[in-house]
This record gives C-alpha cells, structure tokens and sequence, in this order.
C-alpha cells in the first residue's frame, strides 16, 4: 500500500524536477487529498503513468517561468551545458522579490531537455543557482497550466485570442502618435521635429 500524500508534501512536489515529481507520484496515494486538487492531465508523464493524472493544487498560486539563457544569465554564443553566463541584474531582482515573497519560480530552458543534461549540465546548474539565489531554482523545458507568466527574451507576446502580436500594435501606434505630432507640428508655422 502507497503511503498517503499530504497537500503541503504534495506542493512541495509540485516544485521539484520533472524526475522527482514522477517519482513521488509513483510512490504515493493522493486519495487524502483529492478533494483538494484539479485533475489536469499531461502526456509528459512516463508511459506507465498516463493513467494516473498530475494535478495542481487549488491552493497553489501557481508559478513563473524564467528563461536562463539570455534573460536570467548572460549568453553571447552556446559554449556547452556546462557553461551559465553572469546574472543579469535587473532579472536576477526580480527572481529575488518574487522568492522572498514566497512565489514560486522556475526555469524555463531548452538545456532541461537536453539527453545530456544529467551528466554535464546539472551540477553547473545547481552550483549557479546556489550562488546567486541561496537555493536550486526548479527547472523544465515544459509550461503547464499553472505558469502565471513567461519572461523569455525570445518570446514574442500575443494579444489573446487575436493573433496580433503585442510589439507589432505598440509600433503601429508609435508610428501614427509619430504622424499625428507631424501633422499638428506642420499646423502650427511649419516647425521641423529634430
């Protein structure tokens, strides 16, 4: 017989890798708190454990992901799993407020899903995060539908339900403010801008 899951291990769970979360599923009964979870199901989950849904906690506040590489830490070129550039500082202060409010964050990179990264990329990662966080930030290559928000400086956010991306409508609306003060500039003596 499982041993019975508590909500507060459970949460805890919820923030530890992708391979620890499987395992505490594997090895525990969520019939204690069932009533206390929405069931959302996720195909990451190993084959053997499809039937078994993950769920998220009503009580959790859900989290925010980071992107490292170029938003979190400073990155010019790829030079291995091994390698995390320096902290960048405004980033990294934010991280810091959101953890000594007590909100979850997690990193959210590419190097996660590598085959190697067990091998080469964890203890750098782990070493990086002690250093500049005091504690080992959880990571993924994965959202889900508890992530609150996505700081990735390859990401490109998109008006919802709509298509039109953000950037696009705050340039479209520059350019016609921008008309609009050459026309009124142009109006009052043909005064030049610049």
């Amino acid at each position: 017989m499982l041993p019975e899951a508590t909500l507060e291990e459970f949460n805890k769970a919820q923030a530890l890798s992708h391979d620890a979360f499987v395992e505490f599923v594997e090895t525990h009964s969520m019939s204690a708190i069932w009533d206390q979870l929405d069931p959302v199901e996720f195909d990451f989950l190993p084959t053997r454990l499809q039937h078994k849904p993950r769920y998220i906690s009503r009580v959790s506040q859900g989290w925010h992901g980071v992107d490292l590489d170029g938003t979190l830490a400073e990155y010019d070129h790829w030079r291995g799993l091994e390698h995390i550039g320096a902290p960048i500082p405004a980033m990294a202060r934010r991280v810091s407020a959101w953890l000594a409010n007590h909100e979850e964050v997690r990193i959210v990179t590419a190097r996660f899903g590598d085959p190697q990264w067990t091998q080469q990329g964890r203890e750098p990662y782990a070493y990086w995060c002690l250093k500049n966080f005091g504690r080992v930030l959880p990571i993924t290559d994965r959202k889900d539908y508890a992530m609150i928000d996505l700081w990735d400086d390859r990401a490109v956010q998109v008006e919802k339900n709509t298509g039109v991306a953000l950037v696009e409508e705050a340039q479209r609306q520059r350019d016609e403010w921008e008309a609009r003060y050459e026309t009124l500039l142009g109006s009052v003596g043909g005064v030049s801008p610049g």
